[in-house]
């Protein structure tokens, strides 16, 4: 049925000249009558892009705010940042300068990224794949584990610890190449990538403006368990209080 409305919705902007205005499900429906796809496989499709483009930027998002809350000297950190870039008016939308000017905010989106990437890719090599010692052969299946990737103490000095400075530009200078995939790689790699971190950004540079996280959680204490990507269990428990009102709780 959905499908049959953005049909009728497509017609309409073609007869208004609006082509410019398309949405995703306007694609998907190109998509649907080009390759020939059920109604089941479009649905699966939609859901995929809502779960990747909404789940996984909430809970990522959600294990920055802890991280933040358990290492208050980054936050603080993070805090002064948003007051040189944007200022003190936790009203203010950034601009998207201002938005590459959050160097720190930057770093520590990547570290989050780093500890709670999605496990492991998989891919299918369409070559033999010489690796010296090893040769992958033609149409086997990869298990690409990204998180023991993400804290191989060979390419991290701290894999086991939140430690922002991991992406300073000298740090990245001396990693090789291949050691961060958060967004997997290549033409099979998140197309989200961009759009994910603005989010974040903007949803934390708002967030942290206006109200201070604290947490009795502790880092060496964390459980995890396993989803999409790798999540905190028991929830993402932080005290909220107005920076404005300090001895207000929010929540």
């Amino acid at each position: 049925m959905m499908l049959r409305d953005n049909m009728k919705r497509k017609e309409t902007l073609k007869d208004n000249n609006e082509e410019h205005s398309r949405n995703f499900i306007d694609v998907l429906v190109d998509l649907k009558a080009r390759d020939n796809l059920s109604e089941e496989e479009a649905a699966k499709l939609a859901t995929d892009v809502l779960i990747a483009g909404f789940d996984t930027t909430s809970v990522t998002t959600a294990s920055i705010l802890v991280m933040l809350a358990m290492f208050p000297e980054h936050q603080e950190a993070v805090y002064q940042e948003q007051l040189k870039v944007v200022g003190d008016d936790p009203n203010i939308i950034p601009t998207w300068d201002q938005l590459s000017n959050m160097e720190y905010l930057g770093r520590v989106i990547k570290e989050a990224l780093r500890l709670y990437c999605p496990l492991a890719v998989f891919r299918t090599p369409t070559k033999d794949i010489d690796l010296g010692e090893y040769t992958l052969p033609a149409g086997c299946t990869l298990y690409i584990k990204l998180h023991c990737l993400h804290k191989d103490p060979r390419f991290w000095s701290h894999p086991n610890e939140f430690y922002p400075d991991h992406f300073l530009s000298e740090a990245i200078a001396n990693r090789p190449k291949g050691c961060y995939f958060p967004f997997s790689a290549g033409p099979r790699g998140c197309p989200g990538k961009l759009y994910g971190t603005i989010v974040m950004k903007m949803l934390l540079s708002t967030l942290l403006r206006k109200y201070k996280f604290e947490t009795d959680l502790k880092y060496n204490e964390l459980k995890y368990k396993y989803s999409i990507q790798l999540e905190i269990s028991g929830g993402y428990l932080c005290r909220i209080k107005h920076r404005n009102k300090e001895s207000e709780n929010v929540s």
